[in-house]
């Protein structure tokens, strides 16, 4: 059987894409070598699933980023979030002692593929140094544009000249990198993909090596003992802002106000413990957690008010759940647009959002069934390519042709 060595950072939804871990998952049930590497803080997500993790220090992510700096106007917050996008995965001082020790893993473990997703740079610097095949989960291999919006030509710059360090340093060639302004991962092998090739519009995808597989509800997971009263009730509605972008708290304020008084039942995911604990103090009569378990609280969801990180973005999906969604940075705007294409929700910016604003579109999108009915419908199309079973299923046929 093959060796399949999963990597990603440490984050949940790093972890998931829309089916990542639970395909590692499945080729282990299917009887293959499954080792998952990252870093302590997600060892437990992994485990839940039963599949073997390596810990180590390091997989090339800052995390969690340091505080926004204050009194920056909405021009520049834009830019210094992009910024720190690309500072999250790929910060030389960081990449560096990941490939190091990615590389030992790899040499003690002599795994026949390696399995990543798209924003742990060492992953591909290692698999050209080992001469490993590279596949990677969570994101389609596309032409990349020559021009960055102007937003992110900052952000662009210091990309390069990071990528350009790395690549000297490591003596590298970039052989599962994609030209462009800015670093993507691109393997010639695979790049599994969650979602559906309409999803991403006038993209240039290649395919192959891009297999698109949707994506079907996993089996609901155990309610927490503390939601399981809450789940009773509805509307209910969930708001988050993942695990990247966080530290929003006016979001979180104005989100809570606008679903409680449009008769909704809030339901927050801060991404953060110690936010958490702030809002559970301010806001006692609402429930605040720092993580939710997705699998066990989207199927009685009404309404996902989020970031457009591509885990949330995939989870509302495949569970017919209508969205609003205000991205701040990064794929995020994407995820927004095409929510908003299929008619699943609505995409807001960051400037737009008050109370007023947010409160009349929480209300139509809870009480206007025809969001409902079309987020049903796009939900029966993710489910018609076949999800994690049949991502595990072309990476192990694919597992085979290479030496």
């Amino acid at each position: 059987m093959t060796r399949f060595l999963f990597y990603s950072a440490p984050l949940p939804g790093h972890m998931d894409w829309g089916g990542m871990h639970r395909t590692a998952a499945t080729l282990r049930a299917e009887g293959h070598d499954v080792l998952w590497v990252t870093e302590p803080y997600g060892k437990p997500h992994l485990e839940r699933l039963d599949i073997p993790v390596r810990t180590v220090h390091h997989t090339g992510w800052h995390w969690p980023p340091p505080p926004m700096p204050q009194g920056l106007s909405p021009q520049e917050q834009a830019k210094e979030r992009e910024r720190r996008a690309v500072a999250v995965w790929l910060n030389p001082e960081r990449v560096l002692p990941a490939v190091e020790e990615l590389t030992t893993v790899v040499r003690e473990w002599r795994p026949h593929v390696l399995v990543t997703e798209p924003f742990t740079a060492a992953a591909g610097f290692v698999a050209e140094k080992e001469r490993i095949p590279l596949m990677v989960a969570g994101w389609p291999a596309t032409e990349m544009p020559t021009k960055v919006p102007p937003q992110q030509a900052e952000a662009a710059r210091l990309a390069q000249r990071w990528f350009s360090q790395m690549k000297e340093a490591l003596g590298s060639q970039g052989t599962y990198w994609a030209p462009g302004p800015l670093p993507w991962l691109r393997s010639p092998l695979a790049h599994v993909v969650y979602f559906v090739p309409e999803w991403y519009g006038k993209w240039k995808v290649l395919s192959p090596p891009t297999f698109f597989v949707g994506g079907i509800p996993p089996e609901p997971g155990p309610l927490p003992p503390d939601l399981e009263p809450l789940t009773r009730r509805s509307p209910l509605v969930l708001i988050t802002l993942g695990s990247a972008f966080t530290q929003d708290r006016n979001f979180f304020l104005l989100a809570l106000e606008a679903v409680l008084r449009s008769g909704g039942i809030p339901l927050i995911a801060t991404g953060d413990e110690a936010l958490a604990r702030d809002l559970r103090a301010q806001f006692p009569e609402a429930e605040v957690h720092a993580w939710l378990p997705f699998d066990a609280i989207f199927p009685h969801l009404a309404l996902a008010v989020h970031h457009g990180g591509v885990g949330t973005t995939h989870a509302a999906l495949v569970h017919g759940v209508p969205q609003l969604i205000v991205p701040h940075a990064a794929d995020q705007y994407y995820q927004a647009a095409r929510v908003q294409r299929m008619g699943v929700g609505v995409a807001l910016r960051v400037s737009q959002v008050n109370a007023t604003v947010l409160r009349s579109y929480v209300r139509t999108l809870l009480h206007e069934p025809l969001w409902e009915e079309q987020a049903a419908h796009v939900a029966r199309r993710m489910a018609m390519f076949g999800g994690v079973p049949w991502a595990a299923r072309i990476l192990a046929l694919l597992a085979l042709t290479v030496d």
